[in-house]
């Protein structure tokens, strides 16, 4: 290839590159002569913090980046009901490369198991109520079949309800102390195994304590499951019994009563347990787990409006169960939510709505 021939390859790239410098400074000229007629001039911001903004191109004063073009008003509002947050929209390929997934609020059976702690019980106090009980019913009955007097009477029979309160407030529920009659077998399942009282009844008493947060979740009739601390590998079924009426104030737990079968009498009074107690929460609104994103202070979802546009919205959850919130109220069943890539959202909702409030 001669001299010349280079020289006008050389020259052509030049003039190439020089047109096409001059295009685009022409139409970045044209673009931002556009804005300052609208009354938009361009302006730039911290993508780290959103809320420094500048006229001219430069580096944040706080972190140094380089600051970048804030994009212009399209004229749509993406103003959103959570405050601090604003509607996020996306094309197409932003969702594929985040991986967004959206799946629909429905209404759901779930159901949980609570771990609980306790000990085989050895009771004497509530043993010795419950034949105070069971005697005062006997006499009773007999004073009836007498000619005593109607104050008499009335004696023993306010001493009845007074037992009965008393019961009910170490716990029994209505239904325990109802069952309670004059004949009735006395419970030594509370003092002492079957083994040692030569008792058919193979039940044991265990009593458990709940905490505080979950005193509501436990209902009488709901199974557990109890295994000894010094029986590992071995399970006893049960039913709980009775739950108590008042919190423990030192410990802040609640006490509950379940009867257990021991076919083979190894729980002994006083052993520790652990107790799976399986609570049935019913059909309720309810969303993956995945899609809440709890900020300590409040918990948002964010639901599909339309095609790649997603707005924020405030949640009030109940039960977290089987990997699913229930949703008390916020949303509505059938509204598509956000399951994966939400916190990606959360981050590009509080940056919008930074920018936006600071032009």
């Amino acid at each position: 290839m001669n001299k010349n021939v280079k020289i006008i390859i050389i020259g052509v790239i030049i003039a190439v590159v020089a047109v096409f410098s001059a295009v685009y400074v022409i139409q970045r000229f044209s673009h931002n002569n556009n804005h300052a007629k609208d009354g938009s001039a361009v302006k730039y911001h911290c993508p780290m913090h959103p809320s420094y903004i500048s006229d001219k191109l430069g580096s944040c004063p706080i972190c140094g980046m380089t600051l970048v073009p804030m994009e212009p008003s399209t004229g749509t509002s993406n103003t959103s009901e959570v405050s601090g947050q604003s509607v996020v929209t996306l094309t197409p390929e932003q969702e594929r490369m985040v991986n967004l997934k959206t799946v629909p609020a429905k209404y759901r059976r779930i159901a949980l198991t609570l771990r609980a702690t306790g000990k085989v019980a050895h009771d004497t106090e509530l043993y010795n109520a419950i034949i105070e009980y069971q005697n005062s019913l006997k006499d009773y009955d007999n004073l009836k079949k007498t000619t005593v007097g109607g104050d008499t009477i009335k004696s023993m029979e306010s001493m009845i309800e007074s037992g009965k309160l008393k019961l009910k407030h170490m716990g029994l529920s209505d239904a325990q102390v109802d069952n309670i009659k004059k004949d009735t077998p006395y419970p030594t399942n509370l003092i002492m195994s079957s083994e040692m009282t030569h008792n058919e009844n193979t039940n044991v008493w265990v009593y458990l304590q709940i905490y505080e947060y979950d005193a509501g979740k436990v209902k009488e009739g709901q199974r557990v499951a109890v295994e000894a601390v010094a029986l590992p590998g071995e399970k006893f079924d049960g039913t709980i019994k009775s739950v108590d009426r008042y919190l423990d104030d030192k410990t802040r737990t609640l006490r509950v009563r379940a009867e257990v079968n021991d076919t083979t009498d190894a729980l002994k009074p006083e052993m520790f347990v652990n107790a799976d107690i399986y609570v049935d929460l019913g059909t309720k609104l309810a969303v993956p787990e995945d899609c809440v994103v709890d900020s300590g202070r409040r918990k948002i979802v964010f639901i599909k409006l339309s095609s790649g546009k997603y707005a924020p919205k405030e949640v009030i959850t109940g039960n977290n169960a089987d990997g699913y919130y229930e949703i008390i109220s916020g949303i509505n069943s059938g509204d598509e939510v956000v399951a994966s890539a939400n916190f990606l959202l959360d981050s590009e909702s509080k940056l919008n709505s930074a920018i936006n409030a600071a032009q």
